[in-house]
């Protein structure tokens, strides 16, 4: 059985994997309504966690930054910016990370 922290682990190197095999120069962001740039990276790592919870934690829901999914009402929530530092990143200055936490029965606003 995979732990949380364990799938904590697993998620954020396979974030890391793909930030890297996509850092580059000139790559293609767009713009989300509050300015703020989106690239392909944030939207595949967003996608690897919601599937990645789905899978091992059914129970669970998972608020992102990029995409969520809600499943009633779930005492346990992932809560991620699965590329925090999209501007620098978009732009190729290395200064950026994956963020990851799980709140345990707390306020989560969605």
């Amino acid at each position: 059985m995979t732990t949380y922290e364990q799938f904590a682990k697993d998620v954020a190197k396979q974030a890391g994997k793909i930030m890297m095999e996509n850092f580059k120069l000139g790559m293609h962001k767009e713009w989300k309504s509050d300015n703020s740039p989106v690239t392909e990276t944030d939207l595949r790592i967003n996608k690897l966690l919601i599937e990645g919870v789905k899978k091992y934690f059914p129970e669970h829901s998972v608020l992102g930054e990029e995409e969520s999914n809600f499943v009633g009402d779930r005492k346990m929530v992932w809560v991620c910016d699965p590329l925090d530092g999209t501007l620098p990143f978009s732009h190729g200055v290395p200064i950026f990370t994956f963020s990851l936490a799980l709140v345990d029965d707390g306020p989560v606003a969605n």
